[in-house]
């Protein structure tokens, strides 16, 4: 790992030292460590972050070139009406979808967990 910045070192900062422990590998484990799923969070939501002040950045600067969003969906021969309308469909069709999966596994999931020994995964 990178005494600087995440593994891509895309951050100008330094990493917390909580994301710089290290865990040794042994032959028994497998799949990601818990320091990895911290790490992977903490990049995430970096990326997350630095998405949005660029997003805020690029939108001001449009704005003070009087450039509005209906302009560019109207260029694009979209109304903002459409854009609105396209994601009530698509959130009127991923509903019950998640809905009819989640009542699957959130039972399944329980049951796992509950007769799971303890320790186990440690």
């Amino acid at each position: 790992m990178l005494p600087f910045g995440d593994a891509h070192g895309f951050l100008p900062f330094r990493t917390p030292p909580a994301l710089l422990v290290s865990v040794p590998f042994g032959p028994a484990r497998s799949g990601f460590e818990p320091y990895t799923w911290c790490l992977l969070l903490y990049n995430s939501l970096s990326a997350l972050v630095k998405f949005a002040i660029a997003s805020v950045a690029i939108g001001t600067a449009l704005s003070a070139l009087d450039i509005t969003a209906a302009e560019i969906l109207t260029d694009m021969g979209i109304t903002p009406d459409r854009v609105l309308s396209l994601f009530s469909n698509a959130l009127d069709w991923a509903l019950p979808h998640f809905l009819l999966g989640a009542m699957i596994l959130v039972p399944i999931w329980l049951i796992v967990f509950l007769l799971k020994p303890p320790g186990f995964g440690k």
